[in-house]
């Protein structure tokens, strides 16, 4: 009964991602930290530590590291601020409960059946669909969706797992009722992730339809009619998709797709109005806007064309991040400091600046150096070796299998782009796969 309550607070725990926003602050209590403790709890009893005394032990040498950058970051600078503390508290009090989600699928893995569970509650995001219904102002900043999340790019590094979960279904899938449902439910992902402005989960998104495409084409019995077929539904989703979201966040995806043209207006202050218009104007432009004859002032024009209006003007903020120039600092940063400063190294050697603030590296690799040195990256980098190479030895190639599979790429495209060593879902998928196989080897 202990083990049956466990597995429904780590599925319920899973299924809560969507809301990440806390009930607190700063502490930021959120439900998925509230269930997994409380499936250790009831898992305690009995524990067999066999089970996981493998990763156990890789995990807790993987924390030992980051303490390891943690002191040399404390005796190099001294400078530990109670801001830099708090965040300290807070980054291991997330990586130490998601790093519990995951030795707790391990543990579980020999219920099949629990596993399916805790990767389908990861379509739980689908019901933020009803906010293309009442776009608020509440769910969005700066035209960008964020939902119950901190941030646009958090939000959609999540919704990647759900889109796997329907696009195996719906390439995979053998019932055409359940293809129906996913296409609609692709949309519906698609449409979030296109209003989240995150251009790593778009490219995401394009890797993972590149592996279906290498992967079934040898299959296909007519490979002409599959590709053709790919590309037909992949534009007709995308397109369903990028109307039904709000007309601001269709400009939006403009200025992030092609924001030499627009990043100098932002910085001038130019205000767009909200309009109907507009984002006809500037689609129209798209196939166009890489031939000689574009300029910045027909741009201007175009955009000049919305009508001002007082009450509900608008001036975006792109917030770019410079990864050319994100990517050297964060490089010399690690030269300098071999063993890593710890979680909050950003805040502790403020060399990494973007609008001169502190910034993180925004690639997961990178920043696993800047925490806990290349031992720490080793561990990660082994772990997620382990995952691919176990969601490889899956014998049953079926649309579960292809989820996870189009899940992990879709998560190696964010760690390239993102930090995401804190985030559960970092360790969730590779937890799924690397259990899922362990009895059908």
């Amino acid at each position: 009964m202990r083990q049956r309550l466990a597995k429904i607070f780590i599925i319920g725990a899973i299924a809560s991602l969507f809301f990440r926003t806390g009930f607190i602050t700063p502490a930021s209590i959120m439900p998925f930290e509230i269930f997994i403790w409380l499936a250790l709890i009831f898992t305690l009893p009995g524990l067999k530590l066999k089970k996981i005394a493998y990763w156990l032990k890789l995990l807790a040498l993987f924390i030992i590291f980051s303490l390891i950058g943690l002191w040399q970051g404390y005796i190099s600078y001294n400078n530990f601020t109670p801001e830099i503390i708090r965040g300290l508290i807070l980054d291991y009090y997330f990586l130490i409960s998601s790093i519990l989600s995951f030795l707790l699928l391990i543990y579980y893995q020999e219920d099949k059946k629990f596993l399916k569970n805790c990767f389908y509650a990861f379509l739980a995001p689908l019901g933020l669909g009803i906010l293309l219904l009442w776009p608020g102002n509440f769910f969005i900043k700066d035209f960008r969706l964020i939902a119950f999340h901190t941030g646009p790019s958090v939000l959609a590094s999540l919704l990647i797992v759900p889109m796997a979960i329907i696009l195996s279904e719906l390439i995979a899938g053998e019932k055409i009722k359940n293809q129906l449902l996913a296409g609609t439910g692709a949309t519906l992902i698609l449409a979030l992730i296109f209003w989240s402005g995150t251009r790593a989960a778009w490219l995401a998104i394009f890797f993972m339809l590149v592996l279906v495409f290498f992967y079934y084409l040898k299959k296909a019995k007519n490979q002409v009619k599959f590709t053709a077929n790919l590309i037909l539904w992949s534009i007709i989703i995308s397109a369903i998709a990028f109307l039904i979201i709000p007309r601001e966040a269709q400009n939006m995806m403009f200025s992030r797709i092609y924001p030499q043209y627009t990043k100098n207006f932002y910085d001038q202050k130019e205000i767009v109005a909200e309009s109907k218009e507009i984002s006809w104007l500037i689609l129209a432009k798209i196939p166009s806007i890489s031939l000689p004859g574009i300029t910045q002032k027909n741009i201007l024009e175009i955009i000049k064309i919305a009508k001002v209006k007082k009450d509900k003007t608008f001036v975006p903020n792109l917030s770019s991040e410079d990864r050319q120039s994100l990517f050297p600092k964060s490089l010399k940063l690690m030269a300098s400091h071999p063993l890593g400063l710890g979680p909050q190294f950003y805040r502790i050697e403020q060399q990494i600046l973007v609008n001169n603030f502190p910034a993180g590296a925004h690639n997961t690799f990178l920043a696993t150096l800047l925490i806990g040195g290349p031992g720490m990256l080793l561990i990660i980098l082994f772990l997620l070796y382990r995952a691919f190479k176990s969601w490889w030895l899956i014998k049953n190639k079926n649309s579960h299998w292809l989820g996870i599979g189009l899940s992990l790429v879709g998560l190696m495209v964010i760690l390239i782009f993102d930090d995401r060593l804190t985030h559960p879902w970092f360790w969730i998928i590779p937890g799924l796969a690397i259990a899922w196989p362990e009895k059908s080897r």
